[in-house]
């Protein structure tokens, strides 16, 4: 019985860790995306977010006020640090992003559906178990004009116990699985 319980989290964890996100480009040319004269501010967009299907705003009110906190001071933050760590490594020679830039091009993430994953099947099935998902857009603009959007699909990261852990993974993964296919 052991054995089976062991072999049906293995394999669950490895279709998990194996997933890729599949991403297309869905209007404007990925060429902007070798152009290292470009810094862009990246920015979120929760505003047809869903959250484990309960729309954003209504999942930041049930889950009270110590989330909302540990979400815009813990979660965001750490989840654009990795993001942006990925992608100027990544993207060496090519645009760049950051927290902070008075430029005229900003990159919006915006998750249409976000999945935290699961502290439980992270501690109990360990092996990649628990991990967090992101559906929704990543676009590039110049001012208000849309010049690049990309539709990423099924993005999954590995688990980790702490929310905010899992969705900075999320973060990473999605620039190296996205954008990996796309520069």
């Amino acid at each position: 019985m052991r054995f089976k319980c062991f072999l049906a989290a293995f394999i669950a964890a490895s279709i998990s860790m194996t997933a890729f996100a599949d991403s297309k480009v869905t209007s404007g040319d990925p060429a902007v995306l070798h152009d290292n004269s470009i810094v862009c501010k990246v920015v979120y967009d929760f505003a047809k977010t869903s959250i484990e299907d309960i729309p954003f705003q209504e999942y930041m009110e049930q889950k009270g006020e110590k989330f909302v906190k540990e979400w815009n001071e813990e979660v965001i933050p750490l989840g654009l640090e990795y993001y942006i760590k990925a992608w100027n490594k990544g993207n060496k020679n090519g645009l760049q992003v950051a927290e902070e830039n008075d430029g005229e091009y900003r990159m919006v993430i915006a998750p249409s559906y976000i999945n935290l994953g699961s502290t439980a099947a992270a501690v109990w099935i360990g092996f990649g178990a628990g991990g967090a998902r992101f559906d929704g857009t990543i676009s590039i603009y110049k001012g208000d004009t849309l010049i690049l959007e990309i539709l990423v699909d099924n993005q999954r990261a590995g688990s980790n116990v702490k929310a905010r852990y899992r969705f900075a993974a999320l973060m990473k993964e999605l620039v190296k699985d996205t954008f990996g296919d796309v520069l």
